[in-house]
């Protein structure tokens, strides 16, 4: 594979091929804005074979894989040497079947159906999200992370978050969405036993990593948490919060909706296919 170098190249390279192959089968949605970040904070890569076009972006543990292939074709792709995740989004209404046989195409040439998720938003008005109570009968201390903290809150992540479902921060990562002062934890006897990232731009805001320690659980820390990181993105001015979960997992879904999240019409069906064993 070959390393996209800007954002001028990716445009071109998209722009040539769908003008050699007509109408084209895609995952790849990017905004303008969204995909000149990427392109400046990952390692995109991409490949192209017959009449496919991938786009690789390399994540910590995986390869978030995105594509252009003629409509028809069945899609040709090279293997990274790390797990391949693909995701295939859609808006309630839209064809289920369509997507299912676009799910198809790639299970024949390796990947397999690996998890499905629902979208939700949520409205933050101004009022304050209090968790000064929960404070002090839980002896208990919310905060913005610290660089201190990034060891702390990493291994929180990667002990208690699936490593493949949303992409979990590297090292260089973990510095910079600290320093954005949108890493919040809770503290309990001086040890970090939850923490949340909200990915913020402009008006809206996306709800990633939420992990609470397993001897905390079911106590009401991780809405606490998320009361609090909720109320430091109103006053930022955020008005709309967004996650995906899993509607599998029946607990975490109940407990959004209980909160007051609803789902907004997005769905994703995501398929993996893993690395060649040596």
């Amino acid at each position: 594979m070959s390393i996209i170098g800007s954002f001028e190249q990716c445009n071109l390279l998209i722009k040539d091929f769908k003008k050699a192959n007509g109408k084209t089968a895609t995952n790849f949605f990017f905004l303008p804005k969204e995909l000149k970040s990427l392109i400046e904070q990952k390692e995109v890569q991409y490949q192209q074979n017959g009449e496919t076009l991938i786009f690789s972006v390399e994540e910590q543990d995986f390869s978030h894989i995105y594509y252009f292939v003629r409509e028809g074709q069945t899609p040709e792709i090279r293997k990274t040497g790390k797990v391949m995740i693909l995701d295939l989004v859609a808006r309630k209404g839209q064809n289920f079947d369509e997507i299912k046989s676009e799910g198809k195409r790639w299970q024949a040439v390796g990947f397999q159906a690996y998890k499905s998720y629902v979208r939700m938003k949520y409205g933050i008005d101004k009022k304050i999200y209090k968790a000064v109570r929960f404070e002090l009968d839980n002896k208990c201390f919310f905060s913005c992370a610290r660089q201190d903290d990034i060891n702390a809150v990493s291994d929180l992540w990667n002990m208690n978050l699936d490593r493949y479902s949303t992409p979990l921060p590297s090292a260089g990562d973990m510095k910079r969405i600290v320093e954005s002062g949108h890493v919040f934890v809770v503290r309990q006897y001086d040890s970090v036993v939850g923490a949340v990232y909200m990915n913020a731009a402009s008006k809206s805001c996306v709800l990633q990593h939420l992990a609470v320690a397993p001897r905390c659980r079911r106590q009401g820390l991780g809405s606490a948490l998320m009361n609090y990181a909720l109320d430091g993105m109103a006053k930022e001015g955020v008005e709309m919060c967004y996650l995906w979960v899993d509607v599998h997992n029946v607990p975490a879904y109940e407990s959004y909706k209980k909160y007051g999240f609803e789902e907004d019409g997005l769905w994703s069906e995501q398929l993996r296919c893993d690395a060649d064993k040596e």
